[in-house]
């Protein structure tokens, strides 16, 4: 129990239970493991960095204590929201809580994730953005390097009770812009002009089609996710590319053009860094490794990656001449709603040696079997099993494997 922290008459705490500095627990609760405290009390962070919970407990109270921790990470907070009004309810109490614990917030009007992400990195400044806070909220923090918080931070914001003193020096002030800004980088950085359609209505959709030339003719037809920055492609045909697939592309095509240094995000295909093995190239992993300034990354979201793409759309007539030119691979998932504390269970499997060829940066990744797998928490007390092999049923049949092993030290 953390230093001023309070439990309720007739709770009951289980082993491992973690409680941090001043938190509370209601009376009559049943509380196993830190990571099920009930969410008004505590901020956790999912697999991919975002604020775990629902519409119950990711409220507009919630915002406004969650602005107060993340006033403990730094001085100047960006912020943004999708145009919903629930989303910019929740964006604003989070501001006000910000400024309130003193630190100076920023809305800009970035339309979506990676655009708030890229706003960040332009001005060296952390900032968090709000999604679809009606229905499933996401609450997605980013560094000043524009790309998801580091656990070290996730770390100050979980213990963070945002507890903090009304303090008269915050502030709340806003600039436009961003998304033109994004747009304008996204077509500098690549090399030729992107032709291709665009299917989709979501503010994020809009804007790649900003990005490229809208050809009516093109075989070619980009998507791209809600929050921005998961990208895929399809043809007339009905042939599609993954994000996963498209990263592959650019790795291959970077190397065959002399390039020996790659940026490739943590969760990167291990297709991708076999290639770069077999090029000799330096690989600088996402999220783990220190990027240089001067090496640029076009994969950082989906509209650098499109535009990055462009030489290898005009080069090629379908889909099909893209994946022949990269070793196959496929990936299948299992998530196991573990009920207990996840990185204890991982501490397990890691002493027992059960995936001896595995190393254990943010999670298990690396050989396993006739394949690879990774595996990371997914929030809360869930697991995820990622496989990948160079068919789908050994991809699948590797990730029930791995998923069983971990069951059995449960």
């Amino acid at each position: 129990l953390g230093e001023g922290s309070e439990v309720g008459a007739g709770s009951c705490l289980g082993e491992g239970t973690i409680l941090w500095p001043g938190r509370s627990i209601p009376s009559g609760s049943r509380i196993s493991g830190s990571n099920t405290l009930p969410k008004r009390y505590f901020i956790e962070f999912d697999g991919e960095g975002r604020v775990f919970g629902d519409s119950s407990s990711l409220t507009a109270d919630f915002a406004f204590s969650l602005g107060r921790a993340a006033a403990s990470i730094s001085p100047v907070i960006l912020y943004s929201s999708e145009p919903d009004h629930a989303s910019q309810t929740m964006a604003a109490c989070f501001a006000a809580g910000a400024a309130s614990a003193g630190a100076g917030t920023t809305h800009c009007d970035a339309s979506c994730a990676a655009s708030l992400a890229f706003a960040c990195f332009l001005y060296s400044s952390p900032g968090m953005f709000v999604s679809n806070a009606a229905a499933a909220p996401a609450v997605s923090f980013f560094g000043p390097d524009g790309y998801p918080i580091d656990r070290e931070a996730q770390r100050r914001l979980e213990a963070s009770d945002g507890s903090y003193l009304f303090s008269g020096s915050g502030s709340i002030s806003s600039f436009t812009g961003i998304d033109d800004a994004l747009i304008a980088s996204a077509k500098r950085s690549g090399e030729t002009e992107l032709c291709a359609r665009v299917s989709g209505i979501s503010k994020a959709s809009a804007m790649l089609s900003r990005i490229t030339v809208n050809d009516d003719e093109s075989p070619f037809i980009l998507s791209i996710s809600r929050d921005g920055f998961s990208l895929s492609l399809s043809d007339a045909a009905g042939e599609t590319m993954s994000h996963a697939e498209l990263l592959c592309a650019l790795t291959y095509y970077d190397l065959k053009s002399g390039k020996r240094t790659i940026i490739l995000p943590e969760n990167s295909p291990f297709a991708a860094f076999r290639l770069a093995e077999e090029f000799n190239a330096k690989v600088f992993v996402r999220g783990i490794n220190k990027i240089p300034a001067e090496v640029q990354d076009r994969s950082r979201d989906g509209f650098f990656l499109a535009s990055a793409l462009a030489p290898i759309l005009d080069k090629a007539a379908n889909v099909a001449q893209i994946k022949a030119l990269l070793p196959p691979f496929y990936t299948a998932e299992a998530d196991i709603d573990t009920g207990v504390d996840v990185k204890a269970l991982l501490r397990r499997a890691v002493e027992n040696e059960v995936f001896p060829q595995c190393s254990t940066s943010r999670g298990l990744n690396g050989r396993y079997g006739t394949g690879h797998i990774r595996i990371k928490p997914a929030g809360g007390d869930i697991l995820r099993v990622c496989a990948e092999c160079s068919d789908m049923e050994a991809a699948r049949e590797l990730a029930a494997d791995a998923a069983d092993k971990l069951k059995k030290l449960i």
